[in-house]
């Protein structure tokens, strides 16, 4: 509960320093992950 009150306290602090990713980022993330999978599944189904 203190992290969510230092959080709260400090909110534009860490808005300054704290960079979320682009919405590409996490389509890109999201596809590679998704691949990753895929390729997994492909690869315990053939052995």
């Amino acid at each position: 509960m203190i992290t969510v009150g230092y959080a709260a306290f400090h909110k534009p602090e860490l808005d300054r320093t704290i960079s979320l990713p682009f919405m590409g980022e996490w389509l890109f993330g999201g596809i590679m992950a998704g691949l990753g999978v895929f390729f997994m599944s492909i690869l315990i189904a053939v052995s």
